[in-house]
């Protein structure tokens, strides 16, 4: 049942029509090391315009799985939970982060505001575990679309 609670629960974030991709996302998110076991990363970097200069900036933090063709996991392997994961988003000029915060459905469906630092037009937010999948959102304020 959670992942139908999180599915409805985050329904924004997931599928409103608003949500659109941040073009050429390496330029705006920093992921370093983690670059090679977030799957394919690069394609779920996403932003939301509410409106009046507030800007949600939607990632799917996805944990890789251990094999990648389908029929080739008879032994249901699965992938270490990742700890302790940096990331850094560059935000528009002028913008400024009013909150991080974390959803997942993993142990339970659970909302986490996140610390995080804001220094030279960076914001620099840790993800604390990742199992499968999390969602991270940046709120903004006084943001323009990221283009």
């Amino acid at each position: 049942a959670d992942d139908r609670q999180f599915a409805t629960r985050y329904a924004g974030q997931l599928w409103d029509l608003s949500v659109v991709d941040i073009p050429e996302p390496a330029k705006w998110l920093d992921v370093g090391g983690a670059a090679s076991y977030l799957w394919m990363w690069e394609h779920y970097l996403h932003q939301r315009d509410l409106g009046n200069g507030h800007i949600q900036v939607i990632f799917h933090a996805i944990n890789s799985p251990t094999e990648k063709m389908l029929n080739t996991n008879d032994d249901c392997k699965l992938p270490p939970v990742r700890l302790d994961i940096p990331l850094s988003l560059k935000i528009p000029s002028g913008a400024k982060a009013r909150q991080v915060w974390l959803a997942t459905a993993e142990a339970g469906l659970s909302q986490s505001k996140l610390p995080f630092k804001e220094i030279d037009g960076r914001v620099s937010f840790v993800i604390p575990r990742l199992r499968f999948w999390d969602v991270i959102v940046i709120e903004l304020e006084n943001a323009s679309a990221f283009k």
